[in-house]
């Protein structure tokens, strides 16, 4: 990433990218929104594709609402394939720690919310008898830093340190089942 460029900016680019060689497509969804693009609630961050060069994120211009959809692009039709399969441990990782946000009372201490998680996934592997590579402590860490970016856990900042809680969006189960649909849709193992 450039060093001068945000990480939402650095995102943008890379929907853009992925929209321009055919891996997403673009579907307008006028009726409701997704639920992983709960940020336009907020109205902080509209993911929008764009080819105009000149476009700043700073224009306010009410935007189109639209979702991605992933396709095969013709060009590569095991991209996606490979993909998955390559991050089908942080994404097995991601899915079981969705299901953990259902057993745990929270906000708790980061450090608290990190052990459970791990705990949750240690458990999780044990139970299924594999998939022990995503159940270690770092992949409880970046399963955790995933979900506080994508805004399902919130960091609030105390005398004690940072606590973590579920985003009020993310505390309906049926959000928190979708996400996980979402998820595993591209575990293919």
């Amino acid at each position: 990433m450039p060093p001068c460029q945000s990480s939402q900016s650095f995102a943008l680019d890379a929907i853009d990218s992925l929209v321009r060689c055919g891996v997403l497509i673009t579907e307008e969804n006028p009726e409701a929104a997704p639920v992983c693009d709960f940020w336009k609630k907020k109205g902080s961050l509209k993911w929008t594709t764009t080819d105009d060069p000149y476009h700043s994120d700073s224009d306010c211009e009410e935007q189109d609402l639209c979702s991605y959809k992933i396709s095969q692009p013709s060009r590569c039709p095991d991209m996606l394939f490979f993909l998955c399969s390559m991050l089908a441990g942080h994404l097995r990782t991601l899915c079981w720690a969705t299901m953990a946000l259902d057993l745990m009372n929270t906000p708790l201490a980061e450090a608290e919310f990190v052990r459970q998680i791990h705990s949750h996934l240690w458990n999780t592997a044990n139970q299924k008898k594999q998939y022990y590579e995503s159940c270690s402590e770092e992949a409880a860490h970046t399963a955790v830093r995933t979900l506080i970016d994508l805004g399902v856990l919130l960091e609030e900042r105390q005398t004690g340190g940072v606590f973590l809680g579920v985003s009020p969006l993310f505390q309906l189960s049926e959000n928190r089942q979708k996400l996980h649909y979402f998820i595993t849709q591209y575990l293919y193992s």
